[in-house]
């Protein structure tokens, strides 16, 4: 049986993927932004036009996003940005993402590691309880939620049952927040083919990421 644990070449490999994944992005939005910006324009006013019914399918996929392993509604957020402006779209996404992140909760707690291997591989697992205080207190949940994912950290929180429901449920909603309101400022720069404040936004967000996230590190020691 190989050992969960991680080798010191893995952190280093992945983080240069993922700075190659960035930069391929930043291409392709380069490259196609005369185009993205209309098609996510033109895909926003038509969703809006569908009403409550649009809303309710958003906040499901959104919930969906977190519980069902590898799917995202990251990749919706310029579209829903679009289609209902940042501060709705926001709430929007905090509704879907919190309803997402409480099912996590309560199939981790109720329904055990079992269930929760049906989504997320056992090496998986390992590594992320690593990285979960064993007696995550609100301001920890509030810390966890700005630095980490959404989905493998709720259903490590349930299963070890490091905090109360009640506590998670507050914690998450405050600290995915931020988070949300971030993401859907640079949806809505995306949409409006705006590559300058997208910028200058992920910038400003990546800085108080990182410091948000040596924070993290120290609480977690």
């Amino acid at each position: 049986m190989n050992s969960p644990s991680m080798t010191p070449q893995e952190p280093r490999r992945r983080k240069i993927i993922q700075v190659c994944i960035v930069l391929v992005l930043v291409m392709v939005f380069a490259v196609g932004a005369k185009y993205i910006a209309p098609l996510i324009a033109v895909t926003g006013s038509l969703i809006a036009r569908q009403g409550p019914l649009a809303i309710i399918v958003y906040i499901a996929i959104s919930a969906l996003g977190v519980v069902l392993l590898p799917l995202s509604s990251i990749p919706l957020l310029p579209i829903a940005a679009a289609a209902w402006g940042v501060v709705l779209g926001g709430l929007l996404s905090i509704l879907g993402w919190w309803i997402g992140a409480m099912v996590a909760f309560l199939i981790g707690r109720h329904l055990g590691r079992p269930v929760i291997c049906r989504f997320i591989s056992e090496e998986k697992l390992a590594h992320w309880e690593t990285k979960i205080p064993k007696h995550a207190g609100f301001f920890a949940v509030v810390l966890m939620r700005l630095v980490l994912p959404v989905e493998i950290p709720s259903y490590l929180l349930g299963l070890t049952k490091a905090v109360g429901l009640k506590t998670y449920a507050v914690a998450s909603l405050l600290g995915m927040s931020p988070f949300a309101f971030v993401l859907l400022a640079m949806g809505g720069a995306v949409a409006e083919g705006d590559w300058i404040r997208l910028s200058l936004i992920g910038m400003g967000a990546a800085l108080g990421f990182y410091a948000l996230y040596l924070l993290y590190r120290r609480f977690h020691r």
